[in-house]
């Protein structure tokens, strides 16, 4: 057994007590996605708007703080690279207030590509491979491992291409 995942109950209970709180100088105002070992929420800092990645305090526990905080030490080397491929990038860290783990990255209103991959049409999927291949030989140039999951892809990945690209016309 990998010990505890975030089920729906926990997952619940750790929106409600982040909603309308600050975590590393950021505003939690309301949740964008989750997943096994944390949720995204939109934050505010500085008229900036941003998804807000905050693990689950169990989670790191049961796996190790110091291995977390290294593994966020890694992402946020990326912070002044850039990859047309990936989202960029913002903050990161523990917040020194509440304890928290967290990762800020821009804030993208896309769906999930999950969510949307039986409409993209069969032409367009070997441009998304090849987004995806970019991104990942870029960081592992950068020696940094993320996990590449479709249903996360408009969090970490741009596998459409630029943020700045309209996604319509891919799908």
């Amino acid at each position: 057994s990998i010990g505890p995942l975030m089920d729906s109950a926990r997952e619940d209970r750790f929106t409600n007590e982040l909603v309308n709180t600050v975590v590393g100088g950021w505003l939690i105002t309301k949740k964008i996605g989750s997943g096994k070992s944390a949720i995204v929420f939109s934050g505010d800092k500085d008229g900036k708007t941003a998804a807000v990645k905050i693990f689950d305090p169990e989670i790191v526990e049961t796996f190790g703080k110091e291995n977390q905080l290294e593994r966020i030490d890694r992402e946020l080397g990326l912070i002044n690279h850039k990859n047309k491929n990936l989202i960029q990038l913002l903050d990161g860290g523990e917040c020194n207030t509440s304890g928290f783990l967290y990762v800020v990255m821009e804030k993208i209103e896309w769906p999930a590509l999950d969510q949307v991959i039986d409409d993209i049409p069969r032409s367009n999927i070997w441009g998304i491979i090849e987004s995806i291949c970019d991104a990942a030989s870029f960081l592992e140039e950068k020696n940094i491992a993320l996990d590449i999951k479709n249903s996360e892809a408009d969090i970490l990945f741009v596998a459409m291409g630029s943020p700045k690209k309209d996604r319509k016309s891919v799908v």
